[in-house]
């Protein structure tokens, strides 16, 4: 039986991008549990959730590029449907996307201009 737990998950403004006064945006995280499934999850952020970093941090874009960012989004809770009460790492790859964006353009991944992806670890509780 698969139960729906929340993650916790850390969301990275890239320097990149800018947003006027940070601005709410929508997060389609595409989250890749092995074989278990793929879910594509959309989390709205309201723009005071949008935190400055003390440090500088980069990810990693498609491209394998390394992008800075400067802020980030903390506690951000998705339901992850899981059988599993662990600590577990999955991969998340997260695409900031205006909130009007036509989620069925997100076959085409490669497309997208803000494509992040790293590994994660998951509490669940």
């Amino acid at each position: 039986m698969d139960l729906k737990k929340k993650a916790q998950l850390h969301i990275y403004l890239p320097t990149t991008i800018h947003l006027p006064e940070f601005e709410d945006v929508t997060i389609h995280a595409l989250v890749d549990i092995g074989a278990e499934a793929s879910l594509l999850q959309q989390v709205f952020i309201p723009k005071q959730f949008w935190l400055p970093l003390d440090t500088k941090t980069s990810l990693t874009d498609f491209m394998g590029r390394q992008v800075p960012v400067t802020h980030k989004v903390a506690n951000i809770a998705v339901s992850i449907p899981n059988i599993h009460n662990n600590l577990t790492t999955y991969k998340f790859n997260f695409a900031l996307l205006p909130l009007d964006f036509n989620t069925d353009c997100l076959i085409g991944l490669d497309n997208l201009r803000h494509f992040f992806s790293f590994q994660h670890s998951l509490l669940y509780f």
